[in-house]
C-alpha cells in the first residue's frame, strides 16, 4: 500500500515538474494583429518572411519591399468551407501579421445571390468557427518566425 501511496506522489509530482517547463501565454480574446520583435533589419525581415511563407506552401500575391508589405495569395481552411489570407507589414525589427478570411458560399434570395465578403481574422468565436481556426493558423504561422518578443492587438 505505502509503494502505491508512494508511487502516486512521485508521479503526480514529476508531471508537475515536467509542465512547469513550457510557458504558455494565452492570447487575449479580440486579437487581429500579432506583432513580432526581433533583432533583424527591415531588408533581413523581409527575406526571412518571404522564404517562411514559401517554405509553409504559401503564394506570394503581392510584395513590396520598399514599404515592407506581403499579402499571401488566399488558401483553404481545412475542415471549413472558408479561405484566408495573411497580410503582412515589415519594419526594422518588426513583423506585423494580419489577414482575413471568407466564407465560400453564396446566398439567394429569389434571383439575387450574395457572395461572402473578407472579415479581419481575429481569436474570437468558438473553438472551430472560421474566426477561430483562421487565427489559429496565422498564430501558429507566427511561431515559425524569428522573435524575442510577441504582442498580441485588436484591430
Amino acid at each position: 500500500m505505502k509503494i502505491v501511496i508512494l508511487t502516486s506522489i512521485l508521479l503526480v509530482v514529476s508531471t508537475y515538474s515536467f509542465a512547469q517547463n513550457e510557458v504558455v501565454v494565452e492570447v487575449p480574446k479580440g486579437t487581429s494583429k500579432i506583432i513580432l520583435t526581433n533583432d533583424l533589419n527591415k531588408e533581413e525581415n523581409f527575406k526571412h518572411v518571404i522564404d517562411m511563407l514559401l517554405e509553409q506552401s504559401h503564394f506570394i500575391a503581392s510584395k513590396d519591399s520598399e514599404f515592407g508589405t506581403i499579402k499571401t495569395e488566399a488558401r483553404p481552411i481545412k475542415g471549413l468551407n472558408c479561405l484566408y489570407y495573411f497580410s503582412i507589414r515589415i519594419k526594422d525589427q518588426t513583423i506585423i501579421i494580419s489577414g482575413s478570411f471568407k466564407l465560400n458560399m453564396i446566398i439567394t434570395i429569389g434571383m439575387v445571390g450574395s457572395t461572402g465578403e473578407y472579415t479581419d481574422i481575429s481569436n474570437k468565436g468558438m473553438k472551430g468557427s472560421p474566426f477561430r481556426k483562421s487565427f489559429e493558423i496565422m498564430h501558429e504561422f507566427s511561431k515559425k518566425l524569428k522573435y524575442s518578443q510577441v504582442k498580441y492587438e485588436p484591430l
